[in-house]
């Protein structure tokens, strides 16, 4: 897939890195679902480590870090460089990597950028860069997460599910012991 900007192309993994920034809280395999939210993202020409450390600092800037905190990503170089990694380990991250050569390792990834083209980018060309940038955060922001319905969430939107687990933590912490 490419991202068309007038004339010019935009590479599908410039988009990848949406949303390998998706936290894992605890190492249980079905508590990933809560992150079914795109909280870090970035968008721009080329695909090096400066475009996943902004889309890392923003998942940063829009979380608390748990003590149980895993960062998933494919293998990718960016993903790998020390800068990534040392931020990621300084901000008390595990770091998980897919296994080499299998793609199933990042099948939710993939699932979200079939979404993200065709419920968004195969339907609008881009005048530039600064444009696509401003339609697809906005589509991420507030149709993604706000309003698309997941059926690995219930069918309901990701803020909407982590909303509801929220409320359910703090009910819990505060029901009495019997």
């Amino acid at each position: 897939m490419c991202l068309v900007v007038k004339s010019s192309w935009i590479d599908e993994a410039l988009l990848q890195t949406l949303y390998h920034h998706l936290f894992q809280e605890g190492r249980h395999p079905d508590r990933w679902r809560l992150h079914r939210r795109v909280i870090g993202w970035a968008l721009d020409w080329t695909m090096d480590n400066t475009l996943t450390l902004s889309a890392l600092r923003m998942a940063l800037s829009r979380r608390v870090v748990g003590p149980d905190l895993v960062h998933h990503s494919d293998r990718g170089s960016q993903y790998a460089s020390g800068d990534y990694t040392d931020l990621l380990k300084e901000n008390g991250i595990a770091i998980s990597m897919s296994r080499k050569g299998n793609p199933w390792d990042n099948a939710a990834c993939e699932s979200f950028m079939k979404t993200l083209k065709y419920e968004e980018v195969h339907r609008n060309e881009y005048r530039d860069l600064a444009e696509a940038r401003s339609v697809i955060g906005e589509f991420l922001e507030k149709i993604y997460n706000q309003k698309r319905l997941h059926s690995a969430l219930g069918y309901v939107p990701p803020a909407e599910f982590e909303a509801h687990l929220i409320r359910q933590q703090k009910e819990a912490a505060t029901r009495p012991l019997s």
